[in-house]
């Protein structure tokens, strides 16, 4: 178990000039500079000591298969950017950060920093299970307010909801129903879908049969992968033996959130047929290539204080940041409470730095945004696209919307 605490203050003295004051005498000493009272909002910052996410050893031949680097790097850009803002305002946000040994101890040190050091705020960096895990702990508990920044799961948002959890980062259903979007647009419909057999590709697999029904697509083919080179199961290994079938298809949809397996499905189709998903073409919060709307500014930033390129996780925890600290210049208050229900409303008009203002959906907590379908290099689409409307918001053409959630808070 590791410990680390660190607190950023966004709020500092002032100094007024004075006015309409005679000029002091030669040796008069200056005056003393007015001091602004300093208010702090103090959030804390859970993750794992040792996430399975960043587990960097199975990449082959020096390939990165994992981001370097935590999401709580988005967390430090995002204090130094609003400091000037708050500076103004005598208002001050601090960040505590803890890593945990598993789900126990993270909703322990919740509830001890809620009752002991009067933090309310968790921001939570964790894989979805352990999200799950954290959230059934503190259900219920109208003392304190979760931000999940970067698990993707669906039933979080779903039959897992809770009144006390809002959702940063992308749902599986967020990101599938982008990469429809992308595919429907180009006529792409009909579709192979080659899946992996692990949890999470199960999740994500099924986010992508539900949107391929929803756009009005359809699966001509389903396999699922087995990574191995064992020649006995060279249907179930081999791409270019699995994706030979006699009826065509325009695309294939590679699921394998492990990106182990992806890496080799481009190319290795036997048809000369795209691929999307896991590899080639895919969807996510944030990408360094996007370079509009301030993004070469925000990526700068990053780069520059971290080195190394910002990843969607670490938007996760910057947007969270960033709607944190509108709270407390809207509201002019460090209140907590105050601070969560103005982030809950319709007057929270956030930055998303993607082309849109930002908002919480108030049936499931996720944060209503822009996605950006691109390459290993390049953004191709800034979803949703033009064509895919919605009656109230575009935005909510992406992911679960209101008529169809199972979310019961």
């Amino acid at each position: 178990m590791l410990k680390a605490f660190a607190a950023i203050s966004l709020g500092c003295a002032l100094a007024f000039p004075a006015l309409a004051q005679p000029a002091p005498a030669p040796d008069a000493p200056a005056p003393r500079p007015l001091e602004v009272q300093i208010q702090t909002l103090r959030f804390g910052f859970l993750e794992l000591a040792d996430d399975p996410r960043l587990d960097n050893d199975k990449a082959y031949a020096r390939i990165q298969l994992r981001a370097l680097g935590r999401a709580y790097d988005g967390v430090e850009v995002a204090i130094a950017e609003i400091s000037g803002q708050a500076r103004a305002t005598g208002l001050n946000v601090a960040a505590e950060r803890y890593q945990g040994a598993g789900a126990a101890d993270l909703a322990q040190t919740a509830d001890a920093w809620v009752k002991d050091k009067d933090i309310h705020i968790f921001l939570v960096d964790v894989p979805g299970d352990v999200m799950r895990e954290v959230a059934k702990v503190l259900k219920g508990r109208k003392d304190l307010l979760l931000i999940n920044t970067t698990a993707a799961d669906d039933d979080l948002r779903a039959t897992n909801c809770q009144a006390n959890m809002l959702h940063t980062i992308p749902s599986y259903a967020m990101l599938a129903d982008a990469m429809m979007q992308t595919l429907v647009s180009r006529k792409w419909t009909n579709i192979f879908l080659l899946q992996g057999t692990l949890p999470d590709d199960r999740k994500l697999g099924a986010a992508y049969e539900r949107s391929i029904k929803k756009f009005g697509a359809r699966i001509v083919e389903k396999k699922d992968f087995v990574l191995s080179n064992d020649q006995r199961i060279r249907e179930a290994n081999n791409v270019t033996l699995m994706t030979s079938i006699r009826r065509d298809y325009d695309v294939v949809i590679v699921i394998d959130t492990d990106g182990e397996f992806a890496r080799y499905v481009p190319f290795n189709v036997s048809k000369p047929r795209p691929v999307v998903g896991s590899a080639g073409l895919i969807t996510d919060a944030w990408h360094w290539a996007w370079e509009r709307q301030g993004a070469p500014q925000l990526n700068s930033r990053f780069e520059r204080l971290h080195k190394r390129r910002m990843t969607g996780y670490d938007w996760g925890a910057w947007v969270a940041v960033r709607a944190l600290g509108q709270g407390i210049l809207r509201t002019k208050s460090v209140d907590w409470q105050k601070v969560a229900a103005h982030i809950r409303s319709d007057e929270m008009k956030l930055d998303s730095v993607k082309g849109a203002v930002a908002t919480f959906r108030p049936w499931d907590g996720q944060l209503r945004q822009p996605l950006l379908a691109v390459t290993d290099n390049a953004e191709i689409e800034r979803l949703p696209m033009r064509g895919f409307a919605h009656a109230t918001n575009d935005l909510d053409t992406l992911g679960i919307d209101k008529l169809e959630t199972q979310c019961r808070m």
